[in-house]
């Protein structure tokens, strides 16, 4: 009874190798000086790309990003509670003479 999953995900298998195998073997090949320098727009770059930061910026990244994913959910929450009472918001305001 598991035979077609095994088949299925074998298929997945050899057809991933597959594609993977053409493209190395029919992909370009080329060992130029600039191959491995990052490109910038065509500025030339200067320093090293990696950034120290410091704890203060990354306990104010933490707070904003929870706030924000806090402030969503709520915007969700008030939508579902609004439109489940069985009434739409746009019907809802015109019955009772209210603005959503």
């Amino acid at each position: 009874m598991m035979w077609p999953l095994v088949v299925y995900f074998a298929f997945a298998v050899v057809l991933v190798t597959a594609v993977i195998g053409l493209s190395y073997l029919l992909g370009p090949r080329h060992l130029e000086p600039a191959t491995g320098e990052p490109y910038e727009g065509g500025i030339v770059s200067e320093g090293s790309a990696h950034v120290r930061f410091s704890i203060r910026y990354s306990a104010v990244a933490r707070i904003l990003s929870t706030a924000g994913a806090q402030n969503l959910l709520a915007g969700l929450g008030q939508l579902t509670a609004r439109t489940s009472s069985g009434f739409s918001p746009t019907l809802r305001s015109r019955t009772l003479g209210t603005s959503w």
